[in-house]
């Protein structure tokens, strides 16, 4: 996480990139609980370098343990 946070901290408004547990209203609606979830507060402008963030997540996931994209 440090490093998608050094690497992505221009795309937050403020706060960090961290882990998430599902929401209530996931797991209520049984919305694939079981899968990584990220939280951060997202400036609504740098779409590109979101979907960059995305891909490096799904990209890391793939290598590691071959768990569903985000």
């Amino acid at each position: 996480m440090n490093d998608l946070n050094e690497e992505f901290a221009d795309i937050l408004v403020n706060g960090i990139i961290e882990k998430a547990k599902p929401s209530p209203a996931e797991i209520a609606e049984e919305d694939h609980v079981d899968l990584p979830r990220i939280r951060l507060h997202f400036d609504r402008h740098s779409l590109g370098r979101l979907r960059l963030l995305l891909d490096r997540l799904n990209k890391s996931t793939e290598e590691n343990n071959g768990i569903s994209k985000i």
